[in-house]
């Protein structure tokens, strides 16, 4: 599921008197669809009683990168796409750590190749060995380019702020709902 709609279920559930973890009792969820911040994800979790697991791919690509228990970024599919990170505007390569966007070769297709497939999501590339041992490296996504903020006031200067680092400490607050909205001024 999506995580917004993970946390509809979640108080849908709560109207209605379901126990998430006792009436709907889940080993894990996989989160698809979008993504969202650590503490979005812990929220989900402590809603449900279970693990959250991202999977990351796309309509156009399939499956690009799937997390193990670990939670600690999607392991690359390896034998179906070859990713790449690259600064946006320039398309040039960038080193594991940095974060750019997400461009995709599709390696089985053979009736409609997908070649340097631009997806439009920010992230990064971990090549450090993940604690579970599968040996591939692993992809953070850190957003939707459209969906960044550009700085407001008069010094517009910095990389945009991606949604996720509003969402982490909005959602890191005890006190705070299920649901948010952002309101900027229009500069």
């Amino acid at each position: 599921t999506t995580p917004p709609y993970a946390m509809l279920l979640a108080e849908v559930a709560d109207q209605q008197g379901v126990a998430l973890g006792a009436d709907i009792r889940l080993r894990f969820m996989w989160l698809t669809g979008e993504g969202c911040s650590q503490a979005y994800r812990r929220r989900l979790e402590e809603l449900w009683k279970c693990p959250g697991i991202v999977f990351y791919g796309s309509m156009e690509c399939g499956s690009i990168g799937i997390e193990c228990a670990e939670q600690s970024g999607g392991h690359i599919s390896q034998g179906h796409v070859f990713i790449e990170i690259v600064e946006p505007q320039t398309g040039d390569p960038l080193p594991a750590g940095e974060v750019g966007e997400v461009v995709c070769t599709v390696l089985q297709r053979k009736a409609s190749p997908l070649i340097r497939f631009r997806t439009q999501d920010l992230a990064f590339i971990d090549s450090t060995p993940c604690p579970c041992g599968v040996k591939f490296p692993r992809v953070h996504i850190r957003g939707r380019m459209a969906d960044q903020f550009a700085h407001v006031g008069e010094e517009k200067t910095g990389p945009p702020i991606s949604p996720y680092l509003i969402e982490e400490v909005l959602f890191a607050q005890s006190e705070m709902g299920g649901n948010y909205q952002i309101y900027t001024d229009g500069n």
